[in-house]
């Protein structure tokens, strides 16, 4: 179309001169001479025409190659993002250089982009020169007239100029260097309730995701969003930013999969503002690689949106990517709505023995790992999420906890072991403890959970962490005793939210030591030591720790039963003493108080069967900021 265009010209004016010329050679002359002159003419014109044209053809190209026409290794690749809920148009107009200046022509390209979708490859290898050209029309009034067999390109060259107003980016693009293989993103959003276009130069395709939720509007909202196969609702505060990112190597942590739709929904003051669709990719940064010449992606750019007051109620829309045209988040107005991941391992008394085994730990026989008849559990609440979740005894607990609220300060997340089987009983206790009703001075203490440095082989044995809820006059009480074992504040925002926190609780020490003192058996069983104090040998150690084992676990159920057991076990090997004769009529020996007293001791005294001797352990934390990253050892 260039060369056609200028060569017109030039040839007409070829023409008329050589008919001019031909018109001053026929004067004088007969009809014969006229036509032969003419027939010479004519060929004579025909060469000359021809001669001319391929000069001019030839002088034309090499002054377009002077003057800015390249050749077909200058294009371009571009990609148009609408992240807004309005159709956009996007025209390709044909750019002529001649003589210094830049024509204009008709479009030769063009795609009507449907809200929050894209170009797709429709300007990829584009000839240059050329202009982009966006429009967009919220009211709908001259897009409403295209049809699927609408003839975009000459829609736009005849009808562009009836709807100047609407067009929101007009870019030319000159050649800078051939071959060039990147592709270049533009972006039409709503800046607040203005649609505008942006240019963000060489990006590429992200299916991370990396957001900020501002509440701009002068009432709290609530957003509802899947991470990670689970629905969350949160509060956005007035004048907060909220930071939301996909987990690390998880394409459909928040984006979509294949045949999935997700969005963002928002609410203000009880109404809908509105939902945004989240799409299976979004825009990523680049960085340029000096080795390899390219440009490697390099995370997802950060993605704004606002919710705002508008004409009929709250809206929300997406802000631009650049610099400049997204809010800053303001310092004490920032809260990380990313759910945070913890994982709770409650050992069992079996996994702990098999840990000392393998770290070839020195036990001490007197104090054994013992599940205890009692139920351990994990709770946390805020004004956005509670989690309340029993762990029983060798599992382990994968669960998620939401940060607090701005105003809320802090959360704490507890691991309590109460003594009750009960879990409505339980669960009393605990939404008392997390609302705070019980439990102040349970976290805060000398131990130091909070803050406080401190030296660990000074560390004794305490009552700390311990909450009695049993109150008779109490009708709220839930009339049971637990043990905080471990506590962990969270505060609005973290050092990293794709940081996975892991704790686990070994089970209590159960003192046998102690149970056995409140028992007296023949001296034949008593053995020195090497300080020459007096000790069970191994052998009746060991039988007598699995004897007092199995009272304790059955007590409860055939109290008869137990009973009989020990005094058995004590007409066996129990000290004489404890017994009178043996009666002939019934070939048994007849205990003594003194033996009696000692029995009704060992089941219900202070320390006893009933009220075994335990000696338990605070919880234990690792925050595991590598990708994948467990604790040594932990299960799998």
């Amino acid at each position: 179309m260039v060369w056609r265009g200028l060569c017109r010209v030039f040839l007409l004016g070829l023409c008329t001169s050589v008919i001019y010329a031909g018109g001053q050679g026929n004067q004088g002359t007969d009809q014969q001479g006229i036509d032969q002159k003419w027939s010479d003419l004519k060929d004579k014109f025909v060469n000359t025409a021809q001669g001319a044209a391929d000069g001019g053809l030839n002088f034309l190209k090499g002054m377009g190659q002077s003057i800015g026409v390249v050749t077909a290794d200058y294009h371009y690749s571009y990609v148009v993002w609408n992240d807004s809920n309005v159709l956009v148009l996007a025209g390709q107009q044909r750019v002529v250089p001649a003589m210094g200046a830049n024509i204009s022509e008709d479009y030769d390209n063009s795609a009507l982009i449907q809200p929050f979708s894209t170009s797709g490859k429709t300007f990829f290898n584009q000839q240059l020169y050329l202009n982009v050209v966006l429009y967009a029309d919220p009211a709908n009034t001259f897009f409403a007239k295209l049809t699927p067999t609408t003839d975009l390109n000459k829609f736009l060259t005849v009808a562009s100029g009836q709807f100047g107003n609407l067009q929101i980016m007009f870019r030319q693009i000159y050649p800078w260097s051939p071959n060039d293989n990147n592709i270049y993103y533009y972006r039409v959003y709503f800046g607040g309730s203005q649609l505008k276009a942006e240019y963000l130069g060489v990006k590429t395709d992200s299916t991370d995701f990396l957001g900020s939720f501002f509440n701009n509007s002068k009432q709290e909202g609530q957003l509802s969003f899947t991470k990670d196969g689970k629905q969350y609702t949160v509060t956005l505060e007035i004048l907060s930013f909220n930071s939301l990112q996909s987990t690390a190597n998880n394409p459909t942590s928040i984006r979509p999969g294949p045949g999935e739709t997700r969005s963002f929904v928002f609410t203000a003051g009880g109404k809908s503002a509105g939902s945004i669709p989240v799409q299976p990719l979004g825009i990523g940064n680049v960085a340029y690689n000096d080795t390899t010449k390219q440009y490697d992606p390099a995370g997802p750019m950060l993605y704004t949106y606002q919710l705002y007051d508008g004409a009929t109620g709250p809206m929300v829309s997406m802000q631009g990517l650049s610099i400049g045209n997204f809010p800053q988040p303001v310092a004490g107005k920032v809260r990380d709505i990313n759910p945070v991941k913890c994982h709770v391992w409650r050992q069992s008394a079996t996994q702990e023995q098999q840990i000392s085994v393998q770290n070839k730990e020195q036990t001490d026989p007197s104090s054994i790992p013992f599940d205890a008849v009692e139920s351990f559990w994990v709770v946390y609440k805020t004004a956005d999420y509670q989690l309340m979740q029993k762990i029983d005894a060798g599992k382990v607990a994968d669960f998620t906890v939401v940060r607090p609220q701005i105003k809320e300060k802090e959360a704490w997340l507890y691991g309590v072991t109460l003594q009750t089987m009960d879990d409505a009983q339980a669960k009393k206790f605990l939404d008392r403890l997390a609302s705070g009703k019980i439990g102040q001075g349970a976290v805060y203490s000398q131990v130091g959970l909070v803050g406080n440095k401190f030296d660990l082989s000074k560390l004794q044995a305490n009552s700390n962490g311990k909450i009695v809820d049993v109150d008779p006059k109490d009708a709220a009480s839930s009339g049971i005793s637990g043990f905080v074992l471990f506590a962990d504040r969270f505060l609005p925002t973290g050092v990293d939210s794709s940081a996975d926190f892991y704790y686990y609780v070994q089970p209590p020490q159960l003192r046998i030591d102690q149970l056995i003192s409140n028992m007296y058996l023949d001296d034949s069983f008593y053995i020195k030591d090497s300080s020459g104090a007096l000790v069970l040998k191994p052998d009746v150690m060991q039988e007598l720790t699995t004897n007092l084992i199995n009272w304790v676990n059955n007590y409860n159920k055939d109290k008869t039963k137990v009973a009989t057991d020990i005094k058995n076990y004590l007409a066996l090997k129990g000290n004489k003493s404890l017994f009178a004769a043996i009666d002939p009529k019934t070939n048994a020996a007849a205990i003594t108080p003194q033996g009696q007293h000692m029995i009704d001791a060992l089941l219900t005294g202070p320390i006893s069967i009933v009220n075994y001797p335990l000696v338990r352990k605070s919880g234990v934390n690792y925050y595991v900021f590598g990708l994948g990253s467990k604790p040594d050892g932990w299960p799998s």
